[in-house]
This record gives structure tokens, sequence and C-alpha cells, in this order.
């Protein structure tokens, strides 16, 4: 028997309305007694803290796969001095318990006792993605934004020159003169023969600016790599899209999923979570994490899809809510790319969560302070 999960109005019979020869009407297969809500899901955790030196100024954006018998997690960090790291740890269960091998691939502070897989500026924002098109030595990929401040054309800032420079800029009344500064970024790629060991494209593969945290796979159906990134409209943040034939040159970005008229006023979709619903390859999800300005937090939202471009959102009401004041996830949720279906016949979801607000994280004060994130299961029964 073939079941169809009830995620949208799509495919539901809508009845309609039939006239008589003599003038009578009548109505027939109206569906009635129905309507469409977010089941939230519970929380399970945490199951991955950052407690190593390269990780003690927080953990960052993350994402699972299931590969080779295994979850593997690869996961944002920063070190000591906000040195950023891309990180990497591994389940053989459905990631209760994690481990952070020695790998021996990176440099931190003179030893490569470390579970680092990537230590540059930028990596932090890196999302892999397995490729079963390339050679052996290029199985894995992955995309990384990378940001930058510039003074001069070429001149390149570290983050608190760049900073202190924005500020006297934004603080400069008219006529007076401030040293020159802008923010540039870009797209590059890696390859990697085990996700593990990564050789860095030197040319970007999307000149185009998208922060956050960014997904890209390859899809089989379509023989073309498939971009879900973090775009605006309407001077709001919201969900671009492409499509490319060459992962090391991407097709430029058009948005497809944005605010509302029917969502609130303060409300951003901040990051994609895009994932296939678990066993199909016809159903598309995205657990967008939506930014509330006003409250200053962050949560995930539920739209569906039947083509990956067209989306809809039912409710603004969250799917995946942060804490109530007092929670270690007061201020944010994020939810990852990926649901995972596990043994124990749940759907699962990884969550980057915090304590700390959104702007918070902006502050000096606590940029310089051991952050309060963690990793959490967003979880639902099975379908």
């Amino acid at each position: 028997m073939h079941v169809q999960p009830f995620l949208s109005w799509d495919f539901i019979l809508p009845g309609t309305r039939g006239f008589t020869e003599d003038g009578g009407s009548y109505i027939y297969h109206e569906p009635h007694g129905i309507r469409l809500v977010v089941e939230p899901c519970r929380k399970v955790g945490p199951i991955l803290h950052g407690d190593r030196p390269w990780e003690a100024q927080g953990v960052g954006w993350a994402q699972v796969m299931r590969d080779g018998g295994k979850l593997r997690l690869w996961y944002g960090c920063y070190g000591e001095d906000r040195e950023e790291g891309l990180a990497y740890a591994q389940s053989d269960d459905d990631g209760a318990t994690w481990t952070k091998p020695t790998l021996g691939v990176c440099e931190y502070r003179g030893s490569r006792e470390n579970n680092l897989v990537l230590n540059m500026h930028g990596c932090s924002h890196t999302c892999v993605l397995i490729d079963p098109t390339s050679a052996p030595s290029h199985r894995y990929r992955a995309i990384m934004f990378k940001a930058w401040w510039e003074g001069e054309p070429g001149e390149i800032l570290d983050n608190d020159e760049g900073h202190r420079r924005l500020d006297a800029k934004n603080a400069a009344e008219p006529g007076e003169s401030y040293l020159p500064v802008s923010l540039r970024g870009r797209v590059f790629g890696h390859h990697s023969p085990d996700g593990l060991r990564w050789t860095m494209r030197d040319e970007p593969i999307l000149d185009e600016w998208h922060d956050s945290f960014n997904q890209c796979f390859y899809d089989a159906r379509k023989k073309k790599y498939i971009g879900y990134w973090r775009g605006f409209y309407g001077g709001r943040r919201a969900v671009a899209y492409n499509e490319s034939d060459d992962f090391e040159h991407m097709q430029p970005t058009r948005c497809i999923h944005h605010h509302l008229v029917t969502d609130r006023p303060d409300a951003s979709l901040y990051s994609p979570g895009y994932t296939r619903y678990p066993g199909r390859d016809d159903i598309h999800l995205m657990f967008n994490g939506v930014y509330r300005q006003v409250t200053d937090t962050v949560d995930g939202q539920l739209a569906v899809s039947l083509d990956g471009v067209n989306w809809s959102s039912h409710t603004d009401h969250p799917i995946i809510p942060c804490g109530e004041p007092g929670d270690p996830d007061q201020g944010s949720v994020y939810p990852g790319p990926e649901l995972t279906a596990c043994t124990d016949d749940t759907f699962r979801m990884i969550l980057r969560s915090s304590g700390l607000y959104h702007n918070q994280g902006y502050l000096s004060a606590y940029r310089r302070k051991e952050s309060s994130a963690f990793y959490q299961w967003a979880v639902w029964d099975a379908h």
C-alpha cells in the first residue's frame, strides 16, 4: 500500500459544487473536519558540548550524515582566541554517544592531538556532501563561505580593525573623513577522499555573499549540484537557490523562499535546514531557522515542497521551539540539514542551541567568554 505523508493540501481531493438541469446545486467530496498543524519536536540532549581548547569559545553550525554504517558529524568551532575550526565526531549508534577521534590532521597550538579537519578563516561555515560522480579523491566535497574585511582594495584587515573602522564610519558626521572599510565574501570549495583530509580550491566557486549555514548536495535525478543559500528578499534574510552542472563553477542564485504577509512582521528566514523526507526523494522539507527580531530569538519553522523550488508554509508556529526564559536553549535553536531515520523508529535532526540571544553574540563581552552553545536532537516519532 502506498502511503502519502499528509504534509500539505497537495493531492488532497478538494471537493466541488455541481449543478442540476433544474437550476439546483449540490456539493460532493467536500473536505471537512481537518486542519493542518505542526507537531512540535521533543528535544533530547545535550548530545555534544564544546569541551576542548579548540572549542573554548563555542561550537557553531553542524550537520549529521549517515555514512558507512555510522553517523558522522562535522561541526564548526572557535578556539581560545576565536580561531575557526571544522571538527569531526562520529556515533556508532543513533547519536546518543559521540566520540571525537584524534585525527592528527590539523595543528592546534603546536599539537595534532585533536579532532580538527580544517583550521582556517571561514571553515566554521562549511557544509559537506558526497559526490557519487567524482573520482575517489573527490568523493567528499564541501562548500565554505569566507568573509573578510578590506580597507583599500586588496588591503586585508583583521576582525578587530574591521569593526573599529566600521564603527568610526557609522559614527562619522557628514563631511567627516574615516578610514576605508568594506566587508567582502565568497564561497570556496574543498574536496577529500574520506571527509577528513581536505584540499581547498584556490579560486571561489561562487562569487556571491552567503553567510550563515549554506547547503549543497548532488541530486542524482537532476544530475546537478543543488544549493540552498542564505540570501535576502525585501530587506530581510531569505533562502536562495541554484542548480549547477559543475561543482567548481556554481551558477548564480535566485531567491525562492521568503517571509510571507501571513508571517509575523519581525520574522526572517535565517538558515534553510533543507532535507528530503526520509525514504522519499519526491518530498522536500525545509526546517528554516526563523529569526524573530523583536524577541531576538531563533526557532525552527516547517515548509514543504514537491520540487524543492516552490515552497508552502502553513503556519508560523514553530515546529522546533526555542526554550523558555531560563532554559539552556532560551536564545536559539538552529536546525541542521538532514532529517535522519533512526533504528528506534524516530526521525531526528541536529540542533545547534544556545542560551545567548542573537544580538548578545555580537557584544565583545560575550565574544570573549566561553559560549553557551551545545548540540541536541529534535526528535519526532517516525512519519
